[in-house]
């Protein structure tokens, strides 16, 4: 049910609450005023409002105005829409914002940053604030410092209106490094499998971007990528990458927050190694700048905010298609204030998932994996991996983790290639990281040849096989092994004719059973 929650008008609202841990299931956003004074461009204050995923305000983090102890001040400017870019760090322990060490009152974009450096603030789940590091002197001077992220909270990297992108370690502020040129725009930074990526919106750099191979620290590995296929004329905030088809390669679908009057969430999907569009979906209050999202299955869960207003949206379509879903308004930010980035609420270090013991075994019923494991905690699943030659590997199957201290898993797979068959887990959690198991193998020497067309195929496939017996089957399966049909076959028959205009388009298996000898084969179905 659709529940709006509208941040109160009076002073009292805005006084720091008192400081508790974050909640893993909450979402923060950066929010500059106080609600007692217009926004204007200069030093505002800023706070982190922790909200619940139904939009229930749970408290509001103050960052401080004045230098206390460690740490510095940390303001915004009040009418700079584009700063604020708040993210979480890729271990998920960390949020990160960037601003000015200045008080409120005084013109801090303008101000040179020998006069007034830009500050880093990295906050952890207990909402303890550290503000220890500084930009220098001449970091984004007399222009606007928007965005910083972190791979683990001990370093960080940062962008804005000019400077390039500056790498340091959180709590040193003697040493900047550049990392990438000056000549871009940067408005928002993340790390996703480990790859540095950029929203800019200068140039012929105008779009989403890599910055360098991995995680660059220096000017050497700092080359600008704008990604083929998304377009240069837009107006990109925060981003997200998702990974949904088991068959491509790391990440595959790209959403984007896009301020422009008629475009708002957009979704891209990575095809034959070009970003290629799936529309895009507008909530009733524009300017969208703001995105946090997770994955489960096929479904991106998301949050954006513009400027007066927070909004859910499920998109459920999958991998390469057009997206779908409905905005739901969350909270609207109050008079002499507004909203600017958001994301995932920071979530404490918990102990690592141990994997006791992985085996396999070739059995009647194709090649049986078994499992057990200990610790777990905040573990969302394992996926079950398969290669030809060890080397590259493809998700067969799924199994969502019991997050015991301990627990015992198995999997089958059904149709496993004829010869040797190499294993592993990828263990995920829910904060999108995850480790591989040690790889087990198992030897197929069952050999029937099979083959499927036309392929891909729209409404009918036949199947050419060897000559059946008595009792022989095809069986449909999906990538994750749900059978999704079973066909008897005519003993003495070589083809079997199957109908699959209801089947929903993607990837298939074929697994050919004539009593005890099994063969395989995959088809695409559109």
């Amino acid at each position: 049910m659709k529940k709006i929650f509208t941040l109160l008008l009076s002073a009292a609202c805005f006084t720091a609450m008192s400081q508790t841990p974050f909640l893993p299931t909450s979402v923060v956003v950066y929010r500059v005023g106080d609600g007692l004074n217009p926004l204007r461009g200069v030093g505002t204050k800023v706070f982190l409002d922790e909200f619940s995923s139904t939009g229930t305000l749970i408290q509001s983090v103050e960052m401080p105005t004045n230098a206390s102890g460690s740490n510095f001040a940390l303001t915004s400017s009040g009418s700079a829409t584009s700063e604020g870019m708040l993210s979480r760090s890729a271990d998920s322990r960390y949020l990160l914002l960037a601003g000015y060490n200045s008080d409120t009152g005084i013109d801090v974009k303008g101000a040179s940053a020998a006069v007034i450096q830009r500050t880093i603030a990295r906050v952890d789940a207990l909402a303890t604030i550290n503000i220890s590091t500084l930009l220098g002197t001449t970091a984004f001077s007399a222009n606007n410092v928007r965005t910083a992220t972190s791979s683990d909270g001990t370093n960080y990297w940062a962008g804005g209106a000019n400077s390039g992108i500056r790498y340091g370690t959180i709590g040193d502020s003697s040493v900047r490094v550049t990392s990438a040129t000056t000549s871009a725009n940067f408005r928002a930074l993340s790390i996703f499998n480990g790859q540095l990526y950029a929203s800019s919106t200068s140039g012929t750099t105008k779009g989403i971007l890599s910055i360098g191979t991995g995680l660059p620290i220096d000017s050497s590995n700092g080359v600008l990528t704008l990604l083929p296929g998304i377009p240069t004329t837009g107006s990109p905030y925060q981003f997200y990458f998702a990974d949904l088809d088991v068959t491509v390669p790391g990440v595959d679908v790209l959403y984007i927050a896009d301020d422009g009057a008629a475009t708002g969430i957009q979704k891209y999907s990575l095809v034959g190694g070009t970003w290629v569009s799936n529309g895009s979906l507008l909530p009733a209050v524009t300017g969208t700048r703001g995105l946090a999202a997770i994955t489960s299955g096929t479904n991106v869960a998301m949050v954006t905010t513009t400027a007066t207003k927070m909004y859910s949206l499920i998109d459920a379509s999958g991998y390469n298609q057009p997206i779908t879903g409905t905005f739901t308004e969350m909270a609207t930010a109050a008079t002499n204030t507004a909203f600017r980035g958001v994301a995932l609420a920071p979530i404490a270090a918990v102990a690592p998932l141990k994997l006791v013991s992985f085996k396999a075994m070739l059995a009647n019923d194709g090649a049986n994996l078994n499992w057990t494991s200990a610790n777990e905690s905040n573990t969302k699943d394992f996926a079950i991996e398969r290669s030809k030659d060890g080397k590259e590997y493809v998700a067969i199957g799924h199994v969502l983790a019991q997050n015991k201290n301990e627990a015992v898993y198995t999997f089958t797979d059904r149709v496993p290639f004829v010869g040797i068959n190499y294993y592993r887990l990828k263990m995920n959690d829910a904060n999108d990281k995850f480790t591989y198991s040690p790889v087990v193998t198992v030897s197929n020497r069952r050999s029937v040849k099979t083959e499927v067309f036309p392929n891909p195929a729209l409404n009918n496939v036949t199947v050419s096989h060897s000559k059946a017996g008595s009792g022989a089957t095809i069986v449909i399966t999906n990538v994750d092994g749900q059978q999704v049909k079973l066909i008897n076959v005519q003993a003495g028959a070589v083809q079997t004719n199957i109908a699959v205009d209801k089947l929903v388009r993607g990837h298939y298996i074929v697994v050919y059973n004539n009593n005890g000898d099994k063969s395989i084969a995959r088809f695409m179905k559109q």
